[in-house]
């Protein structure tokens, strides 16, 4: 995570912790004894029971947005959190508009204590619409953050809610502050309960936590990062701020205390407000132009890495030996190398705006079948959206007036957050040497094998003419022993009849 998000989710969790600190010590105060907790000051109401709760609501659902791991299950229920808490406060503000209890709080709250006049524990209506505002921002994230959706509009409507309950806060701060809170000698029943000191501190924090717990948040955005807007931002904003307080604080002070004339007075504050300005505008111009030089260098730096990549880029893809073809989604080439023209026997000016469905290429695939143009490797890479590696293809160069075999690689490129590709680019290496020494090599190959059957063809013949041969002698000398042994036995019944 990076460091500023870091840091902005610690501002936003201390904040809900002091949300949650204001609140519990708001409830407190309906403890006996324990009244200042809830009210900061014995003639000041204390912070409302129901205003607690909803804080502790409100300030839960951030500490969840500030989580690192958020589920489905958990979303939704703060979701019901904070839309209980922007109902609570809609039935109160429109319950005071129309003069009756919509949230059925005077039947919970006992309305026997009064500060000034004003019944204890009733939320404010200018809470109820303060609840009401926050609470359905916050469950109009909630819901783009569960529903997995860009959320960029919410965001900004989350933001925007936290500063209004902010410039609200102050303003009642700010009349407590000042000794003369707001809406005190209104009464009661057709007039407004007034926002409890408690109550305003907690909408206070409440809303520093809701504009800093992400830096996308409006209006945090506005002064983050190196823009020149965010940078004059984070000095204009903390010295108007600053200008205002100190003019309010400042003319407060003379008028309550001293016999100064009005007019002199604003002398005094517009000499303070123009030197304040000059020396903030002399540290705004001072850091400005240390930042736009810096970043001046750093661009002139960048151009020139550039350049020099640009032109290493130049030199490689004009003096390269693989062939290289970049085409538009439509297939037409619109930017080739030297090699290519050479390997392919086309100039660029005749490749440019030509398409790979274009027949005059002729190509072929490894099997001399005719290859058609949905079929080159650029389309396919395309049309698939991967790369086609190693696709041996066959074309005809019209300057030696034969094919030439080259082995082609296409990778499609996309662009940042897209899927589809704008651009297809293939590299093809020229190996019809290597091809033709296959297709040679596999030639003798061949009239090896021929050879080789048809030497063992005639040996097959030889073997069976000597086995025939064999044959014969053996039956010849058969023949010769059965005579011999014929002839013997003849012999000796001759020899037998002669000695009878």
């Amino acid at each position: 995570m990076p460091e500023k998000m870091k840091k902005n989710k610690t501002i936003a969790i201390i904040f809900s912790v002091a949300t949650l600190f204001v609140a519990i010590m708001g409830l407190i105060g309906y403890l006996p004894g324990m009244g200042l907790t809830g009210s900061l000051g014995k003639d000041y109401i204390p912070m409302a029971f129901s205003t607690a709760i909803s804080f502790i609501f409100c300030a839960t659902t951030i500490l969840y947005l500030n989580a690192e791991k958020k589920t489905r299950f958990l979303s939704a229920f703060f979701i019901v959190l904070a839309g209980l808490v922007s109902l609570f406060g809609l039935l109160d503000f429109i319950g005071f508009v129309v003069g009756k209890d919509l949230n059925f709080e005077e039947s919970i709250v006992n309305i026997g204590q009064t500060v000034n006049g004003v019944p204890v524990g009733l939320m404010s209506p200018a809470n109820g619409a303060l609840f009401f505002l926050a609470g359905g921002v916050s469950v109009i994230y909630l819901a783009a953050l569960l529903s997995n959706k860009k959320f960029r509009i919410s965001a900004f409507l989350f933001g925007f809610g936290g500063l209004l309950v902010l410039f609200a806060s102050i303003v009642f701060t700010l009349a407590y502050l000042f000794g003369k809170p707001l809406m005190y000698d209104a009464g009661y029943r057709g007039a407004v309960i007034p926002m409890a000191f408690t109550t305003a501190l907690g909408f206070l924090t409440m809303s520093v936590a809701m504009i800093t717990f992400q830096a996308h948040i409006y209006p945090l955005r506005l002064i983050e990062g190196q823009k020149t807007r965010s940078m004059l931002f984070r000095y204009i904003l903390p010295l108007t701020f600053f200008s205002v307080i100190l003019g309010i604080i400042t003319g407060t002070i003379f008028l309550e205390f001293s016999e100064i004339n009005p007019a002199i007075l604003a002398i005094i504050l517009i000499i303070l407000a123009s030197f304040l300005s000059i020396a903030v505008a002399t540290l705004i111009t001072r850091y400005m132009g240390h930042s736009i030089e810096g970043q001046t260098e750093a661009i002139n730096h960048a151009w020139q890495a550039l350049r020099e990549s640009e032109e290493k880029y130049r030199n490689l893809f004009e003096t390269m030996e693989q062939g290289v073809v970049y085409q538009n989604t439509q297939g037409e080439i619109f930017s080739a190398n030297t090699a290519a023209e050479r390997i392919l026997g086309l100039s660029f000016e005749q490749m440019k705006g030509r398409k790979s469905l274009d027949p005059r290429w002729k190509a072929v695939d490894k099997n001399n079948r005719e290859l058609a143009g949905e079929e080159h490797p650029a389309m396919i890479a395309l049309r698939t959206r991967k790369p086609v590696l190693n696709f041996l293809q066959g074309i005809f160069n019209p300057k030696l007036e034969n094919y030439v075999w080259i082995l082609v690689n296409s990778v499609p490129q996309f662009k940042t957050g897209s899927d589809q590709p704008y651009q297809v680019f293939s590299t093809f290496l020229d190996i019809t040497e290597r091809r033709n020494a296959e297709l040679e090599l596999e030639n003798l190959k061949k009239d090896l094998e021929n050879q080789v059957l048809e030497k063992t063809k005639q040996l097959q013949e030889r073997i069976t003419e000597l086995e025939q041969f064999y044959e014969a002698t053996i039956n010849r000398e058969f023949r010769i022993n059965e005579l011999q042994k014929q002839i013997k036995e003849l012999e000796a019944q001759l020899n037998k009849q002669k000695s009878e």
